[in-house]
Formats: C-alpha cells, structure tokens, sequence
C-alpha cells in the first residue's frame, strides 16, 4: 500500500513540474510567432511559474478574435499577479514573455494588438504592453527603465495620459518623450498591426521606425540604445499598482515576428 501510495504522490509531482516546464517556453506555433523563442518572464531564484488564467493559445473556431490564421495569444492580468521578488515588492502585475538580446544591427519586429471593446485603462496605474528592454548587468540605474516602451497608460511628467496607445522613447537624456500612435477608438475592439524597423546603436545612425496599420506614424534618428543589450518583451505590464483589487484585464497578441527584413515578418499577413 506505501510502495502504491509513493508511485501516486510521485506520479502527481512528475506531472505537476511537467505542466511548469511546458508553461516556460511559449509553443513553436508559426501561426502566433517566428524569429524568436519566447518565454515567460519569471527567470531568477525563487520566482514562481505562471498560472493557466495568465496566457493560453486561443482559436478562431471557439469564437476568439485572430488576425491571421487560425490562433492567437490570450494574456490576463487578475490583481495580485505578480511572479518575481521584484514585482512583488514595488506594486507591479504583469504576465509578460520575452527574447534572448541583441547588442547591434538593423532588425525588424512585428505584432498585432487586441484590446477588447471592454478594456478599462486603469490610470494612474501604468500600463506596458510592450517593451525593448535592457540588460540591467551592463549599465547604471538610470539604465533600468525601457529603451523603448508601448503603453496604454503613460506617463508624460507628472500626469499620466490614459489614452489611446502611446510609444515612450527613454534613450536619450533627458528621457521620457512619447507620442502616441492611436486614439481609443482606434485600439478597442480592433486588431491594429505595429511594425518596427530598428537599427540599435548607441550612435547617431541610428533610427526607430514605427508604422501602424501600414502608415508610417513615429520616425525618430538618433541614439536607439545606450551601454546594455536588448531584449523584446510583450504582454501585459501594469505598474504603481497601489489597488490591492485593481481590475482583471485581458488582450490579444498575433502575428508576433522578429526578422532580419521587413518580408520576414510580414509575410504570414500576404
């Protein structure tokens, strides 16, 4: 009966940390992503794994909104999901999935968007849907924000701007510009296509292009990068959470590319 008991509880362990290690690593599903593995944003000692309500992959058949294919990414944000030491002890929930870095080139990087026609903007809680972050290892602390973020609820000095959805540009000193990219009426219930072209540098050839839905709509030269490497992140990033019962929200990701040319990520939309 023990030795039946064992075989039971081990069964159950073996399962339980198979479940874990799938939800590490996104799927390999060219229909929602190419270029990169992407991988949940909960790498450090003692950082817990995501729960099943945080990200599932999701069919057009069962009624859920896709921009090409057959599948997209569902990812919620209920309050309390915080999964690392760091998120937990400065207010800050997030389900977020990020790339291995890269230091230096001209790249291409490609998504598309859902927000539900009942997404509610929390301001003046921050939130981040995107972001071109870098390593903390290679710079100081004024290093830690993003290079490049793509918000929902944005910060502009001492307000925050809850419309619409914005790109913020914190390379240069002093840091902070954004401009936004769409309105509100723009973003709800809708797919809109973002489209980047970058060439990281620390120099003054460098460049940051963002089109939207095909229209060329942030056009910036200059410095794209300081000392650190970058990484892409995508999900749903919500900071100076100081509501302990902040509303769940939910949106949609597809058609997720990383490329070395514009064709190589816009090619499964032809």
């Amino acid at each position: 009966m023990k030795k039946l008991l064992g075989i039971v509880v081990l069964g159950l362990l073996l399962s339980g940390n198979a479940y874990a290690d799938s939800r590490k690593l996104l799927p390999n599903d060219r229909d929602v992503f190419s270029g990169e593995q992407f991988k949940e944003n909960t790498h450090g000692k003692g950082n817990k794994r995501y729960p099943k309500h945080a990200w599932e992959i999701v069919s057009k058949k069962d009624g859920y909104p896709v921009r090409a294919g057959e599948r997209s990414i569902k990812i919620q944000v209920r309050a309390g999901d915080c999964y690392t030491r760091y998120d937990c002890n400065s207010n800050r929930e997030r389900i977020e999935f990020t790339t291995k870095y890269k230091s230096r080139g001209e790249w291409w990087y490609a998504w598309s968007i859902y927000f539900p026609k009942d997404h509610k903007n929390l301001a003046p809680i921050g939130t981040m849907m995107v972001q071109f972050k870098q390593d903390r290892k290679y710079g100081n602390s004024f290093d830690s924000p993003p290079y490049w973020s793509f918000e929902n609820s944005v910060a502009n000095g001492g307000n925050r701007i809850v419309e619409g959805y914005w790109i913020k540009n914190q390379v240069k000193v002093p840091a902070g510009a954004i401009s936004r990219l769409l309105t509100d009426e723009e973003i709800l219930g809708k797919w809109n296509d973002i489209l980047v072209n970058v060439n990281w540098t620390k120099g003054e050839n460098g460049f940051f292009k963002v089109w939207v839905n095909d229209k060329l709509k942030f056009n910036y030269t200059g410095p794209t990068k300081r000392n650190a490497p970058v990484r892409f992140k995508f999900g749903l990033y919500r900071y100076l959470v100081f509501n302990d019962n902040a509303p769940t929200q939910t949106i949609f990701y597809d058609e997720i590319r990383i490329g070395k040319s514009k064709q190589e990520v816009t090619k499964y939309l032809d």
